[in-house]
């Protein structure tokens, strides 16, 4: 009798068994892309071109800031041998309504000056604007390989947003802004 009650419960212990000692089962709620390249190396950017300060001063809030810029330099050294060409991508917050000019950090807040912004422009060819989380023209690298020296040079231009004159006066105060960059690899 022993044995017959074994014989039918078998199976169903063979499968309480297999249940238990079976890894468990998971369904996937999400997926992680992750893509990447991989460059031979990279150019470095010198030291004095990672934290580039532009101070436009003080400026007078009836005057027509659309012509304020300044020449910037961003120097890469070491480019890899054989690099051709590189674009700088400056990332920031834009302007509501205008992807060409960036917001000042402080817009809104006590003491900012407001409608005001920054553009950054290409130099060659001919003063072209960059758009907000954009990419410069190329640049073409004159140099590359070890002891090499580029310089990627772009305007900054702090930018009256009412336009450049008439008699509308700037509210005064004190605009800032961080953009970043990065150096982008044809």
């Amino acid at each position: 009798m022993m044995i017959a009650t074994v014989r039918k419960r078998m199976p169903l212990l063979t499968l309480f068994s297999a249940a238990i000692l079976s890894p468990s089962l998971y369904a996937a709620d999400g997926n992680i892309n992750v893509t990447g390249r991989v460059v031979e190396n990279a150019c470095v950017v010198a030291a004095e071109s990672k934290n580039i300060m532009v101070d436009f001063g003080v400026q007078a809030g009836n005057s027509s800031l659309g012509g304020r810029g300044y020449w910037e330099t961003i120097r890469l050294l070491d480019c890899p041998s054989g690099a051709k060409q590189v674009k700088i991508r400056f990332e920031g917050t834009a302007i509501s309504g205008n992807e060409y000019i960036f917001a000042p950090d402080n817009q809104g807040q006590p003491g900012a000056a407001q409608n005001v912004g920054f553009t950054i422009y290409n130099r060659y060819p001919i003063d072209t604007d960059i758009k907000v989380n954009g990419e410069s023209q190329p640049y073409e690298l004159e140099n590359s390989g070890s002891g090499s020296v580029n310089e990627l040079d772009f305007g900054v231009m702090l930018r009256w947003l009412n336009g450049g004159g008439g008699s509308q006066s700037i509210p005064l105060g004190e605009a800032t802004s961080t953009i970043q960059f990065s150096i982008l690899y044809n």
